[in-house]
C-alpha cells in the first residue's frame, strides 16, 4: 500500500493559514484520486518536537536508541511526502527544522562513502506547500527565500529528485479582489497538483 506523509507545519487552522488551507486542498484532491492510500498527518506543533540536545547527538553517535529514530523510520518507510510550511522569516517554522533535524540519520535517510553522500530514499517524491506574505519569485530578493529551497535540498540530498512546489505569494500584500483571484487560482494549482501526485 502506497503510504504518504502529509506534514504540517503551522500553529494556526486553515481558516487563518493560508499554507495549511493550500495544502488541505491539495490532499483532498489526492485522496479523492487515491482513496485506497493511507495518509498519515504529523502536525509538528501537536507532536512537540524538541530541539537536538547533547545527549541526542551522543546516543545517536553511540548507536543508543535515540528519540528521533521512530521518526526516522517512519519518514524513509513512506512512500510521499507533502510538506506544508510557511514562508517565516526567510525560513520554514523552527518545529518543522526540528522534524528534519529527526528525519535526517546516518544510515536511514542517507550514508556517507568515500565517494561522498548517497541519499537512500530514491524512488520517492515530494511536494512543497507554502504561503509568502509577500513577492519573492523574479524579485531581488528572491535569493533570500529559504523554506522551498530548504525542504528542496534536504530532499535532493536524501535522494528524493521528484519534487513539486505550490507557492501563494502575497498573501498579506493582496487585499480584496486581487486575494480573492489569486488565492483562488493557487488553489486550482493545489488541487490539479494533488491529483496527479
Amino acid at each position: 500500500m502506497t503510504e504518504v506523509l502529509f506534514i504540517v507545519s503551522h500553529p494556526l487552522d486553515s481558516t487563518k493559514s493560508w499554507s495549511r488551507k493550500i495544502g488541505e486542498k491539495l490532499l483532498a484532491s489526492y485522496r479523492e484520486k487515491n482513496p485506497s492510500h493511507k495518509v498519515t498527518t504529523i502536525d509538528v506543533y501537536k507532536e512537540e518536537f524538541t530541539p537536538l540536545y547533547e545527549k541526542d547527538l551522543t546516543d545517536m553517535m553511540t548507536g543508543s536508541p535515540t528519540k528521533m529514530l521512530p521518526w526516522a523510520k517512519q519518514f524513509a518507510a513512506a512512500d510521499k511526502y507533502i510538506f506544508v510550511a510557511p514562508l517565516w522569516n526567510f525560513s520554514v517554522p523552527s518545529q518543522m527544522k526540528c522534524y528534519i533535524d529527526y528525519i535526517m540519520q546516518p544510515g536511514i535517510a542517507f550514508r556517507y562513502t568515500e565517494q561522498g553522500v548517497v541519499g537512500l530514499l530514491k524512488e520517492k517524491k515530494a511536494i512543497f506547500v507554502g504561503s509568502r506574505g509577500g513577492f519573492y519569485k523574479g524579485q531581488p530578493i528572491e535569493s533570500m527565500e529559504m523554506a522551498e529551497s530548504y525542504i528542496r535540498n534536504v530532499m535532493k540530498f536524501v535522494g528524493v529528485t521528484d519534487f513539486s512546489s505550490v507557492i501563494f505569494e502575497g498573501a498579506s500584500a493582496l487585499r480584496g479582489a486581487d486575494l480573492e483571484k489569486a488565492s483562488e487560482k493557487i488553489l486550482q494549482e493545489a488541487a490539479a497538483l494533488g491529483a496527479q501526485f
